[in-house]
């Protein structure tokens, strides 16, 4: 019996994140300022449920094909989590490490 693999529409889907502000049409990565104002564990949570709608959406797609959508995704996580916390991506990642 053949396995059929689904195709996860990247180029569309990056298309939707850059609508939505997590990143340009490029897929660089920006941060959502509106949310800044939330608190961490508010942030965390929204993009978590993206991150986890998406999973479901594309349950039978190969786990590769949303590697890209789920890395901008957390990033843009983190880079809004230092926008509020006025640091930078660097700086960021070396409190993380610390703690």
């Amino acid at each position: 019996m053949k396995k059929l693999d689904t195709i996860v529409p990247i180029i569309p889907l990056i298309r939707s994140l850059a609508k939505a502000k997590f990143c340009n049409i490029l897929g660089h990565l920006i941060s959502k300022p509106v949310w800044a104002d939330s608190s961490d564990f508010d942030i965390i949570d929204r993009y978590l449920r993206i991150c986890r709608n998406l999973s479901h959406y594309y349950n039978g797609s190969s786990k590769k094909s949303l590697y890209r959508i789920k890395y901008i995704i957390r990033l843009s996580c983190i880079k809004t989590l230092a926008r509020k916390h006025k640091r930078t991506l660097r700086a960021f990642f070396k409190r993380l490490d610390s703690e």
